[in-house]
């Protein structure tokens, strides 16, 4: 994993790197605005970058915490060339360090999320079989 350098949060973010890794990945539409993704970053808690050597954005993750008993995974995006090495287990590995002592949720509604099912559950992030999990469409 020494071929990418994670910075957490990042003093300045490319919008446009963002959004571009973004439309890479299925099973959630991209966002088009890049206000949008700047709103959502300032109203986070924790950001993580991950990147090659070279500078290439190849994966970000995102979270909203009350810093106490509640830390939540609204996005975490990996290239879909990076997604089978283990770097998203690396981003999920620096928030849980950072937040630990909370309970850490993840929304993930990609596709690859499903297929690596038992690697998550390893790092502790399982599915809830007593949850419910409801949601309101944004306008």
């Amino acid at each position: 994993m020494d071929q990418f350098t994670l910075t957490e949060n990042p003093a300045s973010v490319d919008v446009q790197q963002l959004m571009d890794l973004y439309r890479l990945i299925q099973g959630v539409p991209a966002p088009t605005d890049p206000a949008y993704i700047e709103k959502a970053l300032a109203g986070s808690d924790y950001v993580i970058l991950a990147s090659t050597r070279s500078g290439q954005l190849v994966g970000w993750l995102r979270a909203i915490s009350d810093g106490v008993s509640a830390t939540w995974i609204p996005e975490m995006v990996v290239h879909p060339e990076y997604q089978f090495l283990g770097l998203d287990g690396k981003l999920l590995e620096a928030l849980i360090q950072r937040y630990n002592h909370t309970v850490i949720y993840m929304h993930n509604g990609y596709d690859a999320y499903y297929q690596r099912l038992a690697f998550y559950e390893k790092l502790g992030i399982k599915v809830r079989a007593n949850m419910l999990v409801c949601a309101r469409e944004s306008e």
